[in-house]
């Protein structure tokens, strides 16, 4: 007998899957992580300060992410991520689990808290592997995306617009800030990265920080 929730549930992720992924061709780009990276003191709350344009964060605001460790037994990792939604008024807090590839690896493999089986909850948006590109530990951090899936690699793109199709680009980056903003040496710091790394600055654009409550 067909398990009709396994089959909504296939169905729902491919409706998530296509509308959140833009398909490219190739796999991900070869891109090395940061050195001598100190999980422990990466640990902590973190400030959107810029990101790559995609068109479904326009409403989005106030977004900061807290990273912790449950417990010292683990190598896994709890995020939240808080945002804002400006159209709805209303705040949004998204959860998952993150775990380092390795001892000191500054790749880590990040799964959205779900009840869906594992195969189907990694298609889910945001789910994948994230790349610590730079970091001081105290004041900055620059973060990379990349789904690769195979002969292709998919990256967030936007929906259909006024009868158009708005592309986004196939990586995603994050510039974040222990502060809601960050030094001029600490972006310039950051940016020279991405340069080095072959991603560039052009798809970054300013988070919107208005009227955010900081805590």
């Amino acid at each position: 007998m067909i398990n009709l929730e396994l089959v909504a549930s296939v169905f729902i992720c491919l409706i998530v899957l296509i509308d959140g992924q833009r398909p490219y061709f190739g796999g991900c780009p070869k891109i090395k992580s940061a050195r001598n990276v100190k999980i422990d003191k990466f640990l902590g709350k973190w400030y959107e300060v810029e990101r790559s344009f995609y068109i479904y964060e326009i409403p989005t605001s106030c977004t900061s992410v807290n990273i912790t460790r449950p417990n010292n037994t683990t190598k896994e990792l709890e995020v939240s991520i808080k945002t804002f939604n400006r159209w709805t008024r209303r705040p949004i807090e998204s959860n998952g689990k993150a775990t380092p590839k390795g001892d000191g690896s500054a790749v880590l493999d990040y799964r959205v808290n779900s009840r869906l089986p594992d195969f189907l909850a990694r298609l889910l948006p945001g789910a994948g592997r994230y790349t610590l590109l730079a970091t001081d530990h105290d004041t900055y951090a620059v973060i990379y995306s990349c789904s690769d899936l195979r002969f292709l690699h998919a990256g967030l793109y936007g929906d259909i617009l006024i009868g158009a199709v708005v592309p986004g680009p196939p990586d995603t980056v994050w510039v974040l800030g222990r502060k809601p903003d960050i030094p001029v040496w600490a972006r310039a710091e950051a940016y020279d990265k991405l340069v080095t790394a072959g991603l560039g600055t052009d798809q970054l654009v300013l988070s919107n920080r208005k009227n955010c409550k900081e805590t």
